[in-house]
């Protein structure tokens, strides 16, 4: 039995977040080659936190009439709202024929319901330190269904040993959607007012979407001396429904897909693993474009190739690795119709990405990562070819150590890192670029016995800045944090 709680403020005004989930699960083992285990959770969301974004001007871009908070709360006070639950059931299920075979199955069944009324700033007024705001209804309900079976052989060859699978997939959503916008007053983001009250929008779009995918699927993991060879291969049919149910018009679609992935590895001696790897994919998007059309399945191909290092004098593990990635029908905001997304024709993004992990000492620990990402849009119907995508930051890096003092202070842990996120841009055409950004963190621990505290500290310079902007909105990043946690482990 797994239960959790929590309630907390967020440094946006009159925004609170509350959460409640319990997690029941059930294992039953009849003997040494069988086990069922019954699995569900039951969550509920009565303030499920601050979704709104602020606009580009007193954000990211200058406004003469004045800058936007990041506390500031574009919304209405007393009207908006924000709760969600869900509730899902289901078993693992697992069992051993002999030392070759053995079946798995996964199932579930998930429903969640959400119902949120929210006024969303838009835009500024031109000639005062205003926002522009209107008010929206969203109903929805979504039913979920996933079923996995696959058989696992282990066996060899020879000299090659075999890690096998076989098996099939099905996945079913039933979202069912009601939803209705309208009118709010402008707000004074300098000295706001929320005296003016807003109505609640009519529900007056009704629409379902049904979208199911059937998959199969073999993977064959082989291993001979040093070489370590992974081969597999997915069939997908994907089908999708949506219907609006004020018009009686419906709109069908139906893919089908067949992918794969290969890997290749050799262990030397010294620690020392290349790589090299191959995967394509399919994968549908539930949802629909403001004109009611499914969405089309994003589509993609991966080529990488890289190398592992885990020294023998030592604990550390070092990678690197070189990749060139390839999506199709990626989506992205639509800019005439907030809360709804159009599907950009291709993206492709080359990068290269480093890692470091190492225990200097039995009481030292460093860790580091670098990124560098080259995205670009290759296929638009928008006319931003050659143009990078929206929110994609050209390098981040991360440094971390924690150091366990010794002595009369044994059982204290001290640690510090910083984070960085480079520049990105904030429109499709790339007019705005978003500022680069170093935050840092810090940790302090005290474990006696059972028994540990320890403070978090994040942003602990507290700094202002944006996390994502896009082309009609931005988001402001988290503010320095604290928190202070006592357990207890038995």
């Amino acid at each position: 039995m797994t239960g959790t709680a929590s309630k907390s403020d967020t440094q946006v005004d009159h925004t609170k977040y509350k959460h409640y989930d319990i997690a029941p699960a059930l294992t039953w083992q009849p003997d040494d080659n069988t086990s069922l285990t019954f699995l569900s959770q039951f969550r509920k969301d009565p303030d499920a936190g601050f979704f709104n974004q602020l606009p580009v001007e007193g954000t990211l871009v200058n406004n003469p009439n004045g800058k936007i908070s990041d506390n500031f709360y574009g919304g209405q006070p007393g009207f908006d709202s924000y709760s969600r639950s869900q509730e899902s059931v289901g078993y693992e299920f697992m069992h051993h024929f002999d030392d070759v075979w053995t079946l798995h199955q996964n199932l579930r069944y998930m429903q969640t319901r959400s119902d949120y009324t929210m006024v969303y700033p838009f835009g500024v007024v031109a000639n005062a330190p205003e926002v522009n705001r209107y008010s929206m209804h969203i109903n929805e309900k979504l039913k979920d269904f996933d079923v996995d079976t696959h058989l696992q052989a282990k066996f060899d060859t020879g000299p090659v040993d075999h890690d096998m699978l076989f098996g099939v997939d099905y996945v079913h959503d039933d979202l069912t959607q009601n939803s209705g916008y309208g009118d709010a007053s402008d707000l004074n983001y300098l000295n706001p007012d929320y005296s003016t009250p807003v109505q609640t929008p009519a529900l007056t779009d009704h629409s379902r979407l049904y979208m199911s995918q059937t998959g199969f699927y073999t993977q064959d993991q082989m291993k001979w001396n040093r070489w370590l060879l992974n081969l597999g291969g997915r069939y997908d049919k994907a089908e999708s429904h949506s219907n609006d149910l004020d018009n009686d018009t419906r709109k069908e679609q139906t893919d089908y897909a067949t992918t794969g992935r290969a890997g290749l590895m050799y262990l030397f001696d010294s620690g020392i693993a290349p790589y090299v790897s191959y995967a394509t994919s399919f994968q549908p998007q539930a949802g629909t474009t403001f004109s009611g059309d499914v969405f089309r399945p994003t589509k993609g191909k991966q080529s990488e190739v890289g190398i592992k290092y885990q020294p023998k004098s030592f604990d550390a593990l070092f990678t690197a690795a070189l990749y060139d990635l390839t999506q199709q029908n990626v989506l992205t905001a639509d800019l005439d119709h907030p809360n709804f997304s159009v599907q950009t024709g291709e993206i492709r993004s080359r990068g290269l990405e480093l890692e470091a992990k190492a225990n200097i000492t039995s009481r030292w620990l460093v860790s580091s990562s670098y990124a560098y990402t080259d995205p670009e849009v290759t296929a638009s119907n928008t006319g931003n070819q050659g143009k990078d995508p929206v929110g994609i930051p050209r390098q981040t890096a991360t440094v971390w150590t924690e150091y366990a003092l010794p002595g009369l202070l044994d059982g204290v842990t001290l640690g510090g890192g910083a984070r960085y996120v480079g520049t990105s841009y904030a429109t499709s055409q790339n007019s705005l670029k978003v500022p680069a950004v170093t935050v840092f963190d810090a940790v302090a621990r005290y474990r006696w016995q059972a028994w540990q505290l320890a403070l978090n500290v994040q942003n602990l310079t507290d700094k202002q800045y944006l996390n994502y902007c896009q082309d009609n909105g931005c988001h402001f990043g988290l503010r320095r944090q604290y928190l202070a946690t006592l357990s207890y482990q038995w």
